[in-house]
């Protein structure tokens, strides 16, 4: 007695899904008609408005002053030398970065002459001792920043140094990044 409604419910909710889903067939079909264009489909032939001025004296960069060119840079010979983490060629303290960049990153130059490319701490390790001939820029407190070192280039002047920004150990962008400061 009870299996005739349920019979008649399921008959319902089949049509019901058939139903359902031819509907969304003939919605789902594209259009294929296809219309001459008009004159609202044509874009309008461009005005003066649409037209970018030309370039002002105003928007022309400046050329660079002395002030955004970069000092020459000078030469500094005689034995390097290292106490804790400073460096010095004949008391003169020198800059080749931070410590935590000298040991992490890879030198772009054999700057010992060992015939291996190691590290920065291990190439300024082999020259310890050693007459070396550095081109520096001199910094107002009197510490030379370090460009190249015996005939090599060490890092390029005028563009931001390797170390820039933050540790390769510490995760995300460097906390500058993003900010316009």
């Amino acid at each position: 007695m009870w299996d005739k409604p349920r019979r008649w419910l399921g008959a319902a909710t089949l049509c019901a899904m058939l139903f359902a889903g031819l509907a969304g067939t003939a919605l789902a079909q594209e259009d294929t008609t296809t219309t001459e264009p008009t004159e609202a489909d044509t874009p309008a032939p461009p005005t003066a408005a649409d037209t970018p001025a030309p370039p002002t004296a105003a928007d022309t960069p400046a050329p660079p002053t002395e002030a955004d060119t970069p000092a020459p840079l000078e030469p500094l010979s005689g034995t390097l030398s290292q106490v804790e983490r400073d460096y010095a060629v004949d008391g003169t303290p020198v800059s080749f970065g931070p410590f935590w960049f000298l040991g992490d990153a890879a030198a772009p130059a054999d700057f010992d002459g060992d015939g291996v490319v190691g590290s920065m701490a291990e190439e300024l390790a082999g020259l310890i001792g050693n007459v070396v001939d550095l081109q520096v820029e001199v910094d107002a407190d009197g510490e030379a920043d370090v460009f190249g070192i015996n005939g090599s280039t060490y890092r390029e002047q005028g563009v931001p140094p390797a170390w820039a920004g933050k540790p390769s150990w510490v995760p995300g962008p460097p906390p500058f990044a993003g900010t316009d400061g």
